[in-house]
C-alpha cells in the first residue's frame, strides 16, 4: 500500500530526473485511458490534466518559476493517484478513487498561489492547458 509518505519519498527520488518524472506524465496519461478510470475521476480530471501540463512545462525548461516544493507535491500527489493499492484501493468501485481525489485537492489548494501563477503564464504565453 502507498501511503502520502511513500508518495513523498517517491517524488523526492523522482524530482531529480526528467526522463523519471516524463515517465511518471506518461503513466498518469496511460491510466486515464482506461474508461472506468476516466469515469471514476471525471470530477477532477481537469485538475489531474492541468498538473500534468504543470509538470511538462517545468521539465521542459519552458516554464521554471514554479517553486521546487510544488513541483515535488505534485510528483508525490500523481505518484499515489496511479498507485492502484493506496489507503482506497482504487479498484473498489464508486469509493476506490475518493482518496485519489482528495490527495488532489489538497495538493491545490496548498500550492493554490503556485498553480494560479502558473495559469497566468499559460494564459500570456496564449498556449491551452
Amino acid at each position: 500500500m502507498v501511503t502520502k509518505e511513500d508518495a513523498q519519498a517517491q517524488a523526492e527520488d523522482i524530482v531529480g530526473s526528467k526522463d523519471s518524472a516524463l515517465s511518471l506524465v506518461e503513466s498518469v496519461m496511460g491510466y486515464l485511458k482506461d474508461p472506468r478510470v476516466r469515469r471514476e475521476v471525471r470530477e477532477f480530471i481537469s485538475r489531474i490534466g492541468l498538473m500534468i501540463s504543470m509538470m511538462k512545462d517545468y521539465f521542459s525548461g519552458h516554464y521554471t518559476k514554479i517553486p521546487f516544493n510544488t513541483i515535488v507535491a505534485a510528483i508525490a500527489a500523481l505518484v499515489y493517484f496511479v498507485s492502484p493499492v493506496d489507503v482506497i484501493p482504487d479498484f473498489i468501485p464508486v469509493v476506490g478513487f475518493l482518496d485519489d481525489a482528495g490527495i488532489i485537492a489538497i495538493f491545490f489548494m496548498s500550492f493554490n498561489n503556485d498553480i494560479k501563477a502558473y495559469e497566468a503564464w499559460v494564459s500570456a504565453e496564449g498556449e491551452s492547458l
